[in-house]
Order: structure tokens, then sequence, then C-alpha cells
């Protein structure tokens, strides 16, 4: 039962991802204001386990300078991601842009 659990839950988060584009696509919004609204539900959606998580909460605050520095970093890249790849809908299909991404 377990297996089946775990191939639903892959199941989901693949098929999640493979429509993304489609749903990014058909929104009418900016690229920018989508981008901006899939990483703020994401991390909203993410944020009661890491707040109910006392070692999640631990090792955040053992993070050195250095480590925030390149968290933030990656956070700003994976938005600049996002950005630019719901740009590049505007200007090829959707297999291409998900294809170069």
């Amino acid at each position: 039962m377990n297996n089946l659990r775990t191939y639903l839950i892959l199941f989901g988060g693949v098929f999640a991802l493979s429509t993304s584009a489609i749903w990014v696509r058909v929104a009418a919004a900016p690229s920018g204001v989508t981008a901006f609204y899939r990483l703020a539900i994401t991390a909203a959606a993410l944020l009661p386990f890491f707040l109910l998580s006392k070692s999640c909460r631990q090792e955040v605050k053992a993070l050195r300078r250095g480590q925030w520095v390149r968290t933030m970093a990656a956070g700003a890249f994976l938005a600049l991601h996002y950005l630019l790849w719901f740009e590049s809908l505007n200007y090829t299909s959707i297999a291409s842009s998900t294809v170069i991404v």
C-alpha cells in the first residue's frame, strides 16, 4: 500500500509539472505575475511544514552568513528561471519551450 501511495504522489507531481506550461500559456496574466504567484503559493504551502518541524527551524537558525547568501542567490536564480521560461511561452510553442528548459 505504501508503494502505491508513493507512485500516486510521483504521478501527481509529474502530471502537475508536465501541464504547468499549458496553464501558464492559458493565463491572461503577465509572465512576472505568474512566476511570482507560482513561487508564492509554493512557499505558502510549504511554510506549515517548516513551522511545525523543530529540526527544520533549528537548521535554519544554524545557517552561517555565507549559506544565507547562497540560499538567497539560489532563490533569485529560480525566480529568474521561471520568469524567463514563462516569458518564452509568448515567443514559441509550449513543446519547444519545455524542451529548451
